[in-house]
């Protein structure tokens, strides 16, 4: 019997990423679903309920923003960092020593 072989393919299949993001976000609300029947909540009502705390209005929306950046930028960083080849693990201390630096500049 023939063994099953993975290969790394020259050309990526187009749209291959845009589907892969659209079924790991079918798969999340699936599965979120599921453990929200499964703890007696409504998902619809906390779907809802969750998309209007974080984008129903201006407010919303900028508390968002304020929580992401910063998340996102320290995502950026252990990026730089492994694109380097280096592994870096204080992604908090980044952003503790970022908001430092800032502060210190902003005087």
């Amino acid at each position: 019997m023939r063994q099953p072989r993975l290969s790394l393919r020259e050309q990526p299949l187009p749209g291959g990423q845009p589907l892969a993001f659209g079924a790991g976000l079918l798969i999340a609300l699936i599965v979120g679903t599921l453990l929200l029947l499964a703890a007696g909540h409504d998902p619809l009502k906390i779907y809802s309920r969750m998309f209007e705390a974080s984008l129903g209005d201006p407010d919303a929306w900028a508390k968002t923003i304020n929580r992401a950046v910063p998340l996102g930028l320290a995502g950026l960083a252990v990026a730089v960092a492994g694109s380097m080849g280096l592994w870096n693990i204080g992604a908090e201390g980044q952003i503790m020593a970022g908001a430092i630096a800032a502060a210190w500049v902003a005087r």
